[in-house]
């Protein structure tokens, strides 16, 4: 499958999701979050706000955050890179990069030992192939860090994996895909 195609395709399967599906697959998917041995490992959880109906780890963080006194960041792009800042609670956000949350903070800081990233995407498969949304900015990101020793979760809906993805040299691959019903380990 193309990147092109299975964007369509998975825009229009999130947004065909009623409410009430999208809440059960999220309480899901914060199960499966936090079973997650890097994660509970962690001391530091990077992660994306959701936007628009993209599959929402927030339920997560705000336990991980509030419970077990992880820190958490969140990027904001600035030119053509992103940078992650820590913030104090997910209620700091503000629409930033094409209305996504981002944080206001000053606070930048990068991933280390210890540092868990949540990314998004559009559709996956099971070898770590990933579709975003086009822009490359997690691709630059991972790249910019690729000799640091942190973990890379894609987080989505089950819905969104997909057979195969067609890839390109630059694309870079997570090291588990969480759903809301499974945890594919990539690459540990």
């Amino acid at each position: 499958m193309t990147k092109a195609e299975a964007r369509e395709k998975m825009r229009q399967l999130r947004r065909a999701l009623s409410d009430e599906e999208r809440t059960k697959k999220e309480r899901r998917l914060v199960t499966q979050l936090l079973s997650l041995d890097c994660i509970k490992q962690a001391d530091t959880v990077f992660s994306y706000a959701p936007y628009g109906t993209e599959a929402s780890p927030l339920g997560a963080l705000r336990l991980l955050s509030e419970r077990e006194g992880k820190k958490i960041a969140f990027p904001r792009v600035e030119g053509d890179n992103m940078h992650f800042y820590a913030v104090g609670g997910i209620e700091e956000l503000i629409p930033g990069f094409r209305g996504i949350p981002e944080p206001p903070g000053s606070q930048e800081i990068y991933p280390q030992k210890g540092t868990v990233m949540l990314m998004p995407g559009l559709a996956f498969d099971r070898y770590g192939g990933r579709a975003g949304y086009g822009g490359g900015y997690y691709d630059r990101y991972l790249e910019r860090f690729q000799d640091v020793p942190y973990s890379k979760a894609a987080v989505a809906y089950d819905f969104q994996l997909v057979e195969r993805i067609e890839t390109e040299y630059f694309d870079r691959r997570p090291d588990y895909i969480v759903t809301d019903k499974r945890t594919i380990v990539i690459r540990k």
